[in-house]
This record gives C-alpha cells, sequence and structure tokens, in this order.
C-alpha cells in the first residue's frame, strides 16, 4: 500500500504551490505538516473501509484514490505541526484555508457535503471533477503562485482571527 508524505510525489506545478502554503502560513504564524499527497488504490480501498467493513468514523466517500490518486498527484492533506493541536485549532483552518484559496487551492473546509479541511486539490476551480480525474482528464498545470502585495502577513492571519472569533 502506498500512503506517502512525500511532496515531490505531487504534480510539479501542485506541489510547488503546496510549498507556497506553507511559506505564507509560516509568514502568519502557523506551522503546517504535510500528512498526504499520494495514495494507491489499495490504500484507498483501506481508507474507504474505515467506518463501513472496519471500525472508525467515514472519512472518506471514493472507494478509489482520484485527486489523490498516484498518477494524478493533485491533492494533499495537511495538519497543524503542533502535538494536541494537530486537527482541532479553528483559527488554524480559517487562516490556512484562506491562504490555500489564495493560491488557487479548492479547500474541503468549503465543501457542504462532508467538511474535509485538511484538504486542498488543484481542480481549476471546480472545473474538474472525481469522475474526470478517474477517467484520465487532468487539469491544466496549475499557474505557480508569485505573490503580490497582498501576500497574508502575520498581523493579516490575526486580523482573520479577530474576525472569526467576533
Amino acid at each position: 500500500m502506498l500512503d506517502s508524505r512525500d511532496i515531490n510525489l505531487l504534480r510539479r506545478d501542485v506541489a510547488a504551490n503546496c510549498r507556497k502554503l506553507i511559506e505564507l502560513a509560516a509568514l502568519a504564524g502557523y506551522k503546517v505538516l504535510v500528512t498526504n499527497t499520494v495514495r494507491d488504490d489499495e490504500y484507498q480501498a483501506y481508507l474507504y473501509a474505515q467506518g463501513r467493513t472496519r471500525p472508525g468514523s467515514i472519512i472518506t466517500n471514493s472507494k478509489v484514490p482520484t485527486f489523490h490518486s498516484v498518477k494524478a498527484g493533485l491533492a494533499f492533506d495537511i495538519c497543524q505541526n503542533i502535538k494536541g493541536k494537530e486537527y482541532n485549532d479553528e483559527k488554524f483552518w480559517q487562516v490556512v484555508g484562506s491562504i490555500g484559496k489564495k493560491i488557487g487551492f479548492t479547500w474541503g473546509g468549503d465543501w457542504k457535503g462532508i467538511v474535509d479541511k485538511p484538504h486542498f486539490q488543484w481542480d481549476e476551480h471546480g472545473k474538474y471533477t472525481s469522475s474526470m480525474i478517474l477517467a484520465g482528464k487532468y487539469p491544466p498545470p496549475m499557474p505557480l503562485y508569485k505573490g503580490d502585495d497582498d501576500d497574508m502577513t502575520k498581523d493579516e492571519g490575526l486580523a482573520i482571527i479577530k474576525e472569526y472569533e467576533a
């Protein structure tokens, strides 16, 4: 089974923008850890069984990898790199989710069905679906985020946090 955290296994454009997300999150005061990049069909089937044929909560609706596929390399999952606060700091998700969307990723935290805050994918702003990826139809290269004067600073990250708390 393949379940990797290696950013280098992502498609080159997605990997570059993943690294940019990590960099901008650090500038906003947050440490990001990539927890998953690509997985094979066998590992995806293992995840799909969770909450169905083996114990645990349901964590995926797909029997086969799509955006996380070793062939696609279009998605990654993250957490906060602080022991005990990996997944339960809502401020982290709001700031890092905003950064990811600014770079151009679709963020699983915005999904209406199963909300997946750790998940970021390149689908050309929703133009590519899981079915298309399974059929081998991949989005064009993701524009490399070069940044501009609007890059988020730590103060801007804190402003998002204050707005969220209000």
